[in-house]
């Protein structure tokens, strides 16, 4: 018996389920982030420092660079939320991704007001900024990342909801090592046995 997913991705049933998805994301989803983002960037702009630029900015940058703490904190989280029920796992993940989030936002309003204040709307930035930062990204292998398109969501409980990603595929398991988080009850190892 096989897996019969050329049925499944040929189905009517299934490409009306993509597109019903598709448009969720681009006309809800999409949309709930825009505005989050600019009600979160508004907020960052009117309460912290905002009539001392640059260094607000800087400031806000700095505040987001807080982001890897809560980055390099997912095993621990993810340990502290293994075998919860559905409702303490639900409310620590949000809260988690709430936290994330902000510290998200304040990088992105840092290094954005940045731009806008050492760089302007001057078009000759403008090009400099794309002539150096593309070819960057292309070098580095990560020009997807300008790619977000807004007719997709993640899917919030995805099992690897509390796992780190990054551009190596490596975790940060295996970057702090059992050394530094086995006092902490964070298991780096593998499973024995499988393969």
């Amino acid at each position: 018996m096989g897996v019969q997913t050329t049925s499944m991705e040929t189905s009517p049933r299934r490409h009306v389920t993509l597109c019903l998805d598709s448009c969720f994301a681009l006309f809800l989803a999409f949309v709930a982030t825009c505005f989050y983002w600019r009600g979160s960037w508004d907020t960052i702009s009117v309460y912290v420092l905002p009539d001392s630029e640059p260094l607000n900015h800087w400031v806000r940058f700095a505040i987001g660079c807080c982001t890897a703490l809560t980055y390099f904190s997912l095993p621990f989280v993810k340990e502290a939320l293994h075998g919860t029920g559905k409702v303490t796992f639900l409310l620590g993940s949000r809260l988690f991704m709430i936290v994330h989030g902000i510290f998200y936002m304040f990088i992105w309003r840092g290094l954005w007001g940045l731009g806008d204040y050492y760089c302007g709307p001057d078009p000759k930035w403008a090009w400099v900024t794309l002539a150096v930062c593309y070819p960057l990204l292309l070098l580095l292998g990560a020009s997807r990342q300008l790619m977000w398109p807004p007719y997709m969501a993640p899917n919030d409980e995805r099992p690897d909801l509390l796992v780190a990603a990054n551009r190596f595929q490596v975790q940060v398991s295996e970057i702090l090592g059992n050394s530094v988080l086995s006092p902490f009850g964070v298991d780096c190892d593998p499973p024995k046995g499988k393969s």
